[in-house]
């Protein structure tokens, strides 16, 4: 990638490219890896907002800017966020769900076996609703 191509980038690119791409996954032969794209780009939208909403917000000294922040940013809202306390937790925990649902969908090729621990911590949400959980969190933020 050139330099220019990282200029003027926004988290809300990732989101607006998962709903192009939620639009066309039916009629796709790679509808999976679609999806999985799909989820990943929905989760870094996300993330990528969190964290530059805590930058702007004057708690960027937090983060550590490596794969900490991913664990740093759902406890920080969850303790910190900018709504009441029932929407924070809420934020926190729909954001949880997205990064392990992201981490599903990068990582395990087939549903873990039945009883097994990954198994009851698997993550069943559709494409549609990710990206419904993804505008939920984003809106009850403002810069």
């Amino acid at each position: 990638m050139e330099d220019e191509d990282f200029v003027n980038f926004e988290s809300g690119h990732f989101l607006e490219l998962a709903k192009l791409l939620y639009n066309d996954v039916n009629d796709s032969e790679y509808k999976s890896a679609l999806e999985r794209t799909i989820i990943t780009r929905i989760y870094y939208a996300v993330f990528l907002f969190l964290r530059e909403w805590m930058k702007e917000e004057n708690y960027g000294h937090l983060l550590k800017n490596n794969g900490e922040d991913h664990s740093i940013i759902p406890k920080f809202i969850y303790n910190n966020g900018p709504c009441d306390f029932q929407t924070n937790h809420d934020i926190a925990n729909n954001f949880k769900d997205l990064k392990r649902l992201r981490r599903q969908c990068d990582y395990f090729l087939e549903l873990p076996s039945p009883g097994t621990d990954e198994s009851k911590k698997w993550i069943r949400l559709s494409t549609r609703d990710a990206i419904l959980t993804a505008e939920f969190i984003i809106n009850n933020f403002s810069f």
